[in-house]
């Protein structure tokens, strides 16, 4: 049992707060969001064939190559989603059920006629012209923003045990526009090629990929969405906080995202190429920010987490230090013992850091009892530690 248990509740604190380790069952049925959901999701699922249907076995080539394509585009997404879940990482089934959402509920039952009404709606309100330039603007954030932000509350509901805090909220909110980017694009891959009655379908399917995959998919639903995903996961994390101090930090991440969101479709659609990158870089900076400050918010359970394998030697106080760090504390690390003891030395640090990660996994996903997992993680952090000290016993320049 790990040193940190607290007796009287029977469980870690930090584990507790954090959620890790709580069950997550794919069937609940006493539980309304579980039927709301299910039947949201086939309903889009039923949207999706019909769209197939009625698309016509003509365009068989543009829809398989087009599926492959945006396939492909999930991959490096996922590596990098799994990456910086690196806190508490989010079980496998719920990004997945997030993802679906994304796909089937907000993109083919939500988004799309939801688009569409509010076109339509400022094609009678202004001029052409007018509605053309503003209203994709406009409509997009709210419609799709909304469409994908229930997807997350529905996580919540689904698995209020795990989505504790924004950070939770964050990553899954990625995960959910993930599955909205792939299946949207997707119909924009096949458009392309109906648009031009069947002709060059492949070739359509690479070219849309390049414009919206390639050129703006890294200012992306992925990104939109995780800011979204970040102020309901404070939500959450704030309850019984006073309203004036939860406001801001619910506000704050999700107005980010509609406006990013907004400013890019503007500029898109208006053809401002400056305005374009100005905005992407705003994106990416916007992520980055909420992404780190939500980050710490885990970092204090990490490390009483880990605190008892501190005190059994396990892992060094500046080997933690850097765990619950940064990046860039990370990087440093590695790179000084490096520079003092050489290259093996230094990747062997970076395998002991990933290693004490893994412990702090099986820790919380065993509720801190010695499960056979956590004795593996051990006894591989042990034997890790040792490679470090037999390579750091010789300088590098010896």
């Amino acid at each position: 049992m790990s040193a940190g248990l607290d007796a009287a509740a029977g469980r870690d604190p930090a584990i507790d707060a954090a959620g890790w380790g709580e069950p997550i069952p794919l069937y609940q049925p006493h539980n309304p969001a579980f039927w709301l959901y299910i039947g949201v999701v086939v309903l889009g699922a039923v949207h999706l064939a019909t769209e197939v249907a009625n698309i016509g076995p003509q365009y068989t080539a543009a829809m398989v190559s087009s599926a492959f394509i945006w396939a492909l585009y999930c991959l490096p997404w996922v590596w990098f989603l799994h990456h910086k879940d690196r806190f508490g990482r989010e079980t496998r089934r719920l990004a997945v059920v997030g993802f679906l959402w994304g796909g089937f509920a907000a993109t083919w039952v939500m988004a799309l006629p939801g688009n569409a009404a509010m076109l339509s709606i400022f094609s009678k309100l202004f001029d052409a012209d007018t509605a053309n330039s503003i209203g994709p603007m406009i409509t997009a954030p709210l419609v799709e923003e909304s469409a994908k932000g229930v997807g997350v509350v529905m996580l919540v509901l689904l698995a209020g045990r795990v989505v504790r805090t924004s950070y939770d909220g964050f990553i899954l909110g990625a995960y959910v526009g993930l599955g909205f980017q792939v299946f949207e694009d997707w119909l924009y891959g096949v458009n392309a090629s109906t648009s031009a009655f069947g002709f060059n379908q492949v070739q359509n399917s690479f070219a849309t990929f390049a414009s919206r995959g390639l050129f703006s998919g890294l200012v992306s639903h992925v990104l939109y969405t995780a800011l979204v995903g970040a102020g309901i996961g404070a939500w959450v994390q704030s309850r019984g906080e006073p309203l004036g101090s939860r406001l801001p930090r619910v506000i704050g991440p999700i107005a980010a995202g509609l406006v990013v969101h907004g400013i890019w479709d503007l500029a898109a659609f208006g053809g401002y190429k400056a305005i374009v990158i100005v905005t992407g870089v705003f994106a990416v900076v916007m992520v980055l920010v909420v992404g780190r400050s939500t980050r710490g918010q885990l970092r204090p359970w990490m490390a009483e987490l880990l605190a008892p394998e501190v005190e059994a030697g396990l892992v060094s106080d500046e080997q933690l230090s850097v765990m619950v760090g940064s990046v860039r504390d990370r990087r440093r690390y590695v790179s000084s013992i490096k520079d003092s003891a050489g290259n093996q030395a230094g990747k062997a640090a970076r395998y002991v850091l990933d290693a004490q990660l893994d412990l702090a996994d099986a820790l919380g996903h065993s509720r801190g009892t010695n499960s056979e997992d956590v004795e593996q993680a051990r006894a591989e952090l042990v034997r890790l530690q040792g490679l470090l000290a037999d390579a750091t016993a010789t300088p590098a320049n010896a």
